[in-house]
């Protein structure tokens, strides 16, 4: 298992749909957020599509620079949740 790799949850959407993927947010990354599965978002297009008011699709390097901002502000949230929640049109492109 990847230290780096957390655990983030995208909410998107009026209906709140989360889609769940682990992201490299490099060292550093809490145990309680610490990814536990293989859904793992890569920069080469395998994202999927995510509806935030419009069609958008999910950018890696957006997710993963939300979740690095999101994580040391939110960390106890985080802990109780055990992933990181991003809102889609942090992640979106």
């Amino acid at each position: 298992m990847n230290q780096g790799m957390a655990e983030t949850r995208v909410i998107c959407g009026c209906g709140g749909v989360m889609i769940t993927m682990c992201v490299n947010l490099g060292e550093g990354v809490p145990d309680f957020v610490r990814c536990k599965h293989s859904a793992h978002g890569g920069g080469g297009g395998g994202l999927p599509q995510c509806a935030c008011g419009r069609p958008c699709r999910l950018d890696h390097d957006r997710l993963r620079d939300a979740a690095r901002g999101l994580l040391p502000r939110h960390m106890r949230r985080w802990r109780e949740l055990g992933y990181i929640e991003v809102p889609c049109a942090q992640a979106c492109s």
